[in-house]
């Protein structure tokens, strides 16, 4: 060992294993942090982007206003059950709308769809779809439903709608007519998008603030395979 002169300490030699042992590890040390501040900063990134592709998603299927889907999902909806089960497509129509917005104004017609959006949304089974078609209409598809049970469902939104809306400082009763049909698994959307129309305008032709049906066509029976043998 070697003594400072004058104090008589011992004073171990510097050795190079010991610098770079301690070099090493600050070394890992850096590298270790500055991977995780990578990792997590992309991970932060794909976080904002998912989120911005799922808000993009939400704002192209879904209606501003009202908050319910808009006609593009329902599309999809109505062409998947359309190949795979039977089902019932209901139009409804706000009565006398435009009365309401030419008399108090567009903010005032804005307030009660999206109340009715709102009504709309709390109305059906959890199967079972609702969205904005346009305007001052709403679609509604309903997965394994009869006629029968799609008239009487249709009748109690029906009757939840006729509930009065407050908007800047007045009062409406809002009634709805609505045209019901049902349709089996043809693929054939748009005879029963033509036949809810249908109905709708005899809802409305009646007088308004009510629900009129439209039966589809029977569903195809094919022959079996020993029938069609006999018939040939």
């Amino acid at each position: 060992m070697v003594s400072e002169t004058g104090t008589g300490v011992d004073i171990p030699p510097v050795r190079s294993g010991v610098l770079f042992s301690a070099n090493a590890t600050i070394t890992l040390l850096m590298m270790y942090t500055l991977s995780a501040v990578a990792y997590y900063s992309a991970a932060r990134l794909r976080a904002q982007a998912d989120a911005a592709t799922a808000r993009a998603e939400y704002l192209a299927n879904t209606d501003e206003l009202t908050g319910l889907p808009n006609r593009r999902p329902i599309l999809k909806r109505l062409s998947q059950l359309s190949t795979t089960t039977s089902y019932a497509v209901a139009i409804a129509d706000l009565d006398h709308f435009k009365r309401l917005n030419d008399t108090f104004g567009h903010e005032c017609g804005d307030t009660v769809l999206a109340v009715v959006g709102a009504r709309l949304r709390e109305s059906l089974r959890s199967g079972d779809s609702v969205g904005r078609w346009g305007g001052e209409e709403f679609i509604f598809v309903m997965a394994d439903s009869t006629l029968e049970d799609a008239a009487t469902t249709m009748e109690r939104v029906r009757t939840d709608l006729a509930q009065t809306i407050t908007c800047m400082g007045h009062s409406h009763n809002v009634t709805v007519s609505v045209g019901v049909t049902n349709a089996h698994p043809d693929g054939m959307t748009h005879g029963a998008l033509q036949r809810a129309d249908l109905a709708l305008y005899e809802a409305k032709r009646s007088g308004r603030n009510a629900v009129r049906s439209l039966a589809g066509p029977p569903p195809i029976t094919l022959p079996q395979p020993d029938q069609r043998r006999r018939r040939s």
